[in-house]
Formats: structure tokens, sequence, C-alpha cells
């Protein structure tokens, strides 16, 4: 049986792959975006005004608008890792199927260099734009020290919690950026559908 694509099938496929980088580009610009606006959100939320005039201290949506910014950094990392997903799903089977030598030759550069994966770019600017939705409202509220009443503490509480969370979840995703694991489960998926029994690899 023979399962090579169709000429028309791998075409479809290369396209598929193709709007799937061009979605991961169009989230990372998004994201830059974004963080621009809420930040500028950030620093104009500053003031308020007493009876003495107008006083500078860190008010509460200065710190509830970056945890509200890195919960939709987060969710926008994740659906772009997970694009990359996609992606090796289908460039495993144009490999397999010996239809694109530029996956099988990409994979072999990428073993032999690991830093060149298609996973590092987005993690790099989402893990700028995290850390300084962390730092930039910390140093402003260390220079504009709040009014440390029991709302302003439980927003404060929050904010930590949400910029551990996303440390952690940078570092997770960070460890697994190479998809070296996924790709093999993935290979082992396929093999069975595409080659024959005696053609299959074993993997370990």
């Amino acid at each position: 049986m023979n399962n090579k694509p169709s000429t028309e099938d791998i075409s479809k496929l290369h396209a598929e792959i193709n709007q799937y980088i061009n979605q991961r580009l169009i989230i990372a610009t998004s994201a830059v975006t974004i963080f621009g606006v809420v930040m500028g959100w950030v620093v104009f939320g500053l003031s308020t005004t007493t009876q003495e005039g107008i006083k500078i201290q860190t008010q509460p949506v200065s710190l509830l608008l970056p945890i509200a910014l890195i919960i939709v950094l987060i969710i926008m990392l994740w659906y772009c890792q997970t694009l990359i997903k996609e992606i090796i799903i289908l460039s495993v089977y144009l490999e397999i199927t010996e239809s694109s030598h530029w996956e099988k030759q990409y994979q072999s550069f990428v073993s032999t260099y690991e830093f060149a994966t298609p996973g590092d770019l987005p993690l790099v600017i989402f893990a700028t734009l995290d850390i300084l939705s962390i730092t930039i409202p910390s140093a402003i509220s260390f220079l504009f020290p709040p009014n440390l009443n029991f709302q302003m503490g439980l927003v404060v509480c929050a904010f930590i919690i949400s910029a551990i969370a996303s440390i952690l979840v940078l570092v997770k995703f960070w460890r697994e950026r190479h998809y070296s694991k996924f790709r093999l489960r993935v290979t082992q998926s396929w093999q069975p559908i595409l080659l024959p029994e005696s053609n299959q690899v074993r993997l370990r």
C-alpha cells in the first residue's frame, strides 16, 4: 500500500504549517501590543487626589492590571506553544512519508544544534514581557508606596502569587521547549499507520 500523500495533500499540509507559523507570529506581536497598552494604563493610574493636593502613590489598579496582563500572556504563550505541537504532528508525517526533504534535513540539523528550536523565540519574547510585567509594577510600588489597607494588601498578595505562578510556568515551558519527547511519541504513533512493521524504527 502506497502511503505517500498526493501533491495536493502535500501542498495542503505545507499551507497548514505556514498558517500555524503565521498564527504564532500574530500572537507574539499582539502580546507586545497588549503589554504596551496595559503598561501605559498602569503608569497613568498612579495619581490620587487628596485634600493637600496631588499625592502620587500606587493604586490597586496599578497591580490589578499587571495581574490580568500576566494571566493573558500565559494563556497566549500556552496557545503559541500548542501550535508547535500541531506543526510537529504534520512535519513528522511529511518526514516519515518522505514528502519533504526539508523536514528531514531540518531535524538532522536540530539534533546537532539543539538551540535551533522553533519554540525559543516566542518563549524569549513572552519571558521578557512577563518579567517586565512583574518588575515595572514592583518598581512603581517601591518608588511610590501604596496605602497599605486591607484591600491593597489583598491586591499585593494576588500580584505576588500571580508573579510566582507565571515564573514557574515559564520555567516549565523553557525546559520542554525542544519537544523531543513529544516528537518521539508522534513518530511512534505515525509509524504503525504509515510504515510496514519491518520498516518501523524502535524508539526509546
